[in-house]
């Protein structure tokens, strides 16, 4: 080939490049010499068209008629190469007969009378194939010969069987059929000859050559005992079954090995009157291959005592094969499930036994059309399919040379529209006993139910053709189901206080939301294995709403908080990955503790067929490992604050509000440097005081009356920096004070006075026990047995100033 830089210019190159050139690829173990190479590149090597020709006929003849010679152009394969052009030269061992054209496109030219030379000149159109018709006047036997240049009838891979003499006699049988000798067509194995389709009428006849005209007449008349056989060409030998001959009364006639004719049956035949020379017969073969029938007849002597000769007229059949009516395909174990709710069969992707029977012709499971195709095979509905576990077996399937294999493949039944992988592992049976044979290695990598289809490995049983072949396509019915190996995650994300949006804080409050996102995927069992598509719908057998089947865990170095974690998960299979967010919350505890720094959320999910994890990664409590690690993050407990601030009525006036977390015994409570997206708005305050009584004040009222219509207002309040912002109130120009109450977020509360401050809502801020005429009092506040509900309560008062910094004591005079 050429691997050359091509092109104009820099920016015209290409590497790499096999710019038509190429001419044949061939490895050497040491380094070639440039002769040798230049010898490569120069070599030719001619379009073979055929390999040898295949000579087929039914190797007896009668004087008075052409027999008929079909030569087939083979390649080694002994498959016909339908593209053969070219001229053959014919010719006999015994240089006698005439040639004519029975079927075929092309030209023959006849040599001299009865010299047994001759041309043909195959077309195109002729597919390979031509029948000629071979007339010879004399008793003898001889062998064809054909040849193409160096192509002949003994060349490359020919068998001896595709080159047979051929015996011409002055009278012998004929087999006919629809009245043309030596057309018996394809039989169904276990089908009589006589039924649809494919049905003949089936005739033998006696013939001889007049000694004064040359032309043929009857050879027999009337009721005559005729010896029956059938050679086994292939396999080369028979079963013990037979094939079944009845001309009035049904008779098995006997087996024989290919080339070896020598048992026979005695078989009486009526062939009829001088008008009517044919003996008329069914012929129903249980079994499958390719087969030819011989007939003979002692001639009894000429001196009117019916004493048999010893001298007989003979005639063989064309070749013909039997095939079998279809296969019976099974998979061992396998529920037949025909619904999602079925039940399981196997996992996809791992192997599993399927077997399959060559079987005989039922006329029950072809009674819809009559078409010699098992009902229900050719159409997409499993529940249409005939039923072929009580045919019987087709004992010579596998015996034949080559070996006959059958292909298995895979059809998707549902779910409807689905990924089909095919069958994938072994998927041909090669290896039979008695006409069955299985693969205890075939494998479906996807979920859903299937059918099985089984048809000839090479798609031409024994030559009859591929769309021949294909009537023979079977297959198994509902199989399955088949479910996932394993789930797995990926994608798995850490949503920190995942009801803020936008939020980036490290970590999230106890009682607070932070959320788990994650891709939940079903896989099969192969390697690497891969996403099994099908798990979708109501194959998809894991809810991810369902927490008992999502099982999931939370654990801080070996800590088991299970218990305490909330989770609301969602998530819908499509195409076998589920998008789940998982959104948590850890609870506190009646005690303050933490933080958990190092808190691990996992699951570990089982459908209801008991898919669940391959290898889990996660221990809860330290023991062995039982969930998968989705994602880790840090919980703390927290709390909410609002210090009390003083200062001169004619000046603004700030309190600080800090969100803090408890951090351990010692330093208990701390700053929560790393909140900076709590927010608390104006609309969340309560502002209250004696002339503003905490009874019948609304949030979010930011105005409040200090003293004598002298009001302060809180302005909006800065987001939480570093856990710190300020409530910022104006100059009110009076003295007095104003009362604050933080309406706080339930991760927030806390418990700061240990008192029971009772029910706890906007405006309803209490403590139980309250006198009814104080102002703060809100009827029928009541305990509520919750003390860790604490909302942050300050004062800001207006008129009080701490004066000079310089100033150490200061004494008023009076």
């Amino acid at each position: 080939g050429d691997n050359r830089r091509t092109g104009a210019g820099d920016s015209g190159w290409t590497d790499d490049s096999a710019n038509g050139l190429l001419d044949e690829f061939r490895a050497y173990n040491t380094v070639a010499s440039a002769t040798q190479l230049l010898s490569d590149m120069n070599a030719t090597h001619p379009c073979v068209q055929a390999d040898h020709f295949a000579i087929s006929h039914d190797t007896s003849a009668v004087n008075c008629q052409a027999e008929a010679v079909t030569i087939n152009t083979h390649f080694a394969t002994h498959t016909v190469s339908t593209s053969f052009t070219g001229t053959l030269t014919l010719s006999t061992s015994t240089l006698n007969g005439d040639w004519t054209v029975i079927t075929g496109l092309g030209t023959l030219v006849n040599g001299a009378a009865d010299d047994g030379a001759a041309t043909y000149t195959m077309v195109a159109s002729d597919l390979g194939s031509v029948t000629l018709g071979l007339k010879n006047p004399q008793v003898e036997t001889l062998n064809i010969n054909v040849s193409s240049g160096l192509v002949t009838e003994r060349s490359g891979s020919a068998l001896a069987s595709e080159d047979q003499n051929l015996v011409f006699a002055a009278s012998g049988f004929q087999f006919l059929a629809n009245s043309v000798a030596d057309t018996i067509g394809l039989q169904i194995g276990g089908k009589a000859s006589n039924i649809a389709p494919g049905a003949q009428a089936l005739e033998l006849q006696a013939i001889r050559t007049s000694p004064v005209t040359g032309a043929c007449e009857a050879a027999l008349l009337g009721v005559n005992q005729i010896q029956l056989a059938f050679e086994c060409r292939n396999p080369t030998t028979c079963t013990a079954n037979q094939v079944n001959i009845n001309g009035g009364t049904a008779t098995n006639i006997a087996g024989n090995p290919l080339g070896a004719i020598s048992t026979y049956t005695p078989v009486n035949l009526d062939f009829g009157n001088a008008t009517d020379t044919t003996a008329s017969f069914v012929l129903n073969y249980p079994d499958v291959g390719e087969l030819q029938l011989h007939a003979r007849y002692n001639i009894p002597l000429n001196d009117g005592s019916n004493t048999p000769s010893g001298v007989f007229m003979t005639g063989s059949s064309n070749a013909f094969v039997s095939r079998p009516f279809g296969f019976y395909v099974t998979a061992t174990g396998n529920p037949g499930a025909t619904t999602p709710a079925g039940s399981a069969y196997a996992r996809a992707g791992t192997n599993f036994t399927v077997a399959s029977t060559a079987v005989l012709y039922q006329a029950a499971d072809d009674s819809l059309d009559n078409n010699g195709i098992a009902d229900g095979h050719n159409d997409t509905n499993p529940a249409n399919n005939a039923n072929l576990a009580d045919n019987l077996a087709a004992l010579n399937y596998g015996r034949e040379t080559p070996v006959e294999n059958i292909n298995l493949g895979a059809l998707l039944d549902q779910p409807a529209a689905g990924l089909n992988p095919g069958l994938t592992g072994t998927t041909s049976i090669t290896s039979f006993t008695s006409g069955s044979g299985n693969t205890p290695a075939a494998r479906y990598d996807e979920v859903g139910i299937i059918e099985i289809s089984a048809n000839v490995g090479d798609g031409d049983y024994l030559g009859i053709g591929i769309a021949a072949t294909a009537n023979m396509l079977s297959k198994s019915g509902y199989i399955g189901r088949f479910i996932p190996n394993h789930f797995a995650i990926a994608n798995a994300v850490m949503n920190n206080r995942s009801d803020i949006p936008a939020c980036a804080d490290p970590f999230t409050y106890m009682n607070e939301n932070f959320r788990a996102d994650f891709n939940l995927r079903a896989f099969n069992a192969r390697t690497p294995a891969a996403i099994t598509q099908n798990y979708v719908g109501a194959f998809a057998k894991l809810n991810t709403t369902n927490l008992l089947q999502m099982n999931y865990g939370a654990t801080n170095t070996g800590t088991d908080l299970t218990s305490r974690l909330t989770v609301a998960s969602t998530g819908v299979f499509a195409s076998g990955t589920a998008p789940v967010q998982a959104t948590t919350s850890l609870s506190r505890t009646l005690a303050v503790d933490g933080p958990y720094n190092n808190l691990n959320i996992g699951i570990a999910p089982a459908d209801s067929d008991g898919v669940t994890l391959l290898t889990p990664n996660l221990s809860l409590n330290g023991g062995p490992n039982t969930h998968l690690n989705v994602s880790q993050t840090s919980v703390r407990y927290g709390r909410l604050i609002l210090a009390n601030n003083f200062g001169s009525e004619l000046l603004p006036l700030s309190m600080q509000l800090s969100t803090q977390y408890y951090a351990n015994v010692t330093s208990e409570f701390v700053t929560n440097t790393n909140d900076n997206c709590t927010t608390i708005s104006t609309a969340n305050v309560l502002l209250f005081n004696g002339l503003a009584p905490k009874q019948g004040r609304a949030l979010g009222n930011t105005v409040i009356n200090i003293n004598g219509g002298n009001t302060t207002t809180l302005g909006v309040i800065p987001a939480f920096t570093n856990g710190l912002t300020t409530m910022n109130f104006t100059a009110p120009n009076a003295r007095g004070y104003v009362d604050v109450e933080v309406q706080t977020p339930v991760y927030l509360l806390s418990n700061l006075d240990g008192v029971d401050q009772g029910i706890q809502g906007p405006g309803q801020h209490c403590t139980p026990g309250m006198a009814i005429t104080e102002p703060a009092y809100i009827p029928a506040c009541v305990a509520d047995s919750v003390t860790v509900d604490d909302v942050p309560l300050a004062r800001g008062t207006f008129g009080i100033f701490r004066g000079s910094d310089r100033v150490i004591y200061l004494r008023e005079v009076y």
